[in-house]
This record gives structure tokens, C-alpha cells and sequence, in this order.
């Protein structure tokens, strides 16, 4: 099966980028929990033992997300990859983001540039 759209919510796909990059190591489960073509890949990735190696070895990014969230794959230091700084950064950033959207739209009736102090030409 395909991921799930919550999958983003929980492991953002930018944290999973980060992830590939910084090339963490990992442990698949070496129990096949799928099925279909889904199952042929994890068959060939689940050997891997690094994020880099993960998609060397017939994984997608978003087989990394998925198997992820539902714990098939660990990182190999033991940490849980929900407390991950690439992770938390991530998610915070995302917050950050839907914030300023947020403000964006409440602002929109304001004039460009606002009354800022620091545009006072008196003081």
C-alpha cells in the first residue's frame, strides 16, 4: 500500500530529506510485514542499513516515511526518530510556517508597511 496522508503530519517529508542526507543508519525489521510490490521492494531494502543505502537498494523516500511511522525501521543508535532534532526542527518549522500563513490572511485588510514605530520620523 501506498503511504497514508497522515504520514506527512507525523514525519514530515522535509525531515525525511534531511534524514537521506545526513545518511543516519537504520535496522529494518527483516519481517516482511507487506504485500504486493510493496513487498518485492521491501524485500530487496530491508538490508540496508543507512538512509543512502535504503535507496540504493530499491527504497523510496516515501517507503522511508511510511516504514517509519509504523516502526518497521529504527535508527541504529536506538534513538526514537519522533524526538530526532532533524525531526523536531522540522515539525517547528512547519509550525512556524502555517503561523505566518495564518497571520498573513488576518492581516490582509492592513495597508503594506503598517504604522511601525521605527517609521516615526519624530523621535
Amino acid at each position: 500500500t501506498g503511504g497514508h496522508a497522515s504520514d506527512g503530519a507525523k514525519l514530515p517529508g522535509a525531515a525525511v530529506a534531511q534524514m537521506i542526507r545526513q545518511n543516519l543508519a537504520i535496522a529494518v525489521a527483516q519481517t516482511n510485514p507487506k504485500s504486493g510490490k510493496s513487498a518485492a521492494r521491501y524485500e530487496l531494502y530491508k538490508k540496508a542499513t543507512t538512509t543512502q543505502g535504503f535507496l540504493k537498494l530499491g527504497g523510496s523516500r516515501a517507503d522511508l516515511q511510511n516504514d517509519l511511522v509504523r516502526d518497521h525501521i529504527k535508527l541504529q543508535d536506538g534513538s526514537d526518530w519522533r524526538e530526532h532534532a532533524i525531526v523536531v526542527a522540522a515539525l517547528e518549522a512547519r509550525a512556524q510556517k502555517i503561523q505566518a500563513q495564518q497571520q498573513g490572511k488576518s492581516g490582509e485588510d492592513e495597508p503594506p508597511g503598517g504604522d511601525r514605530p521605527d517609521n516615526d520620523s519624530t523621535s
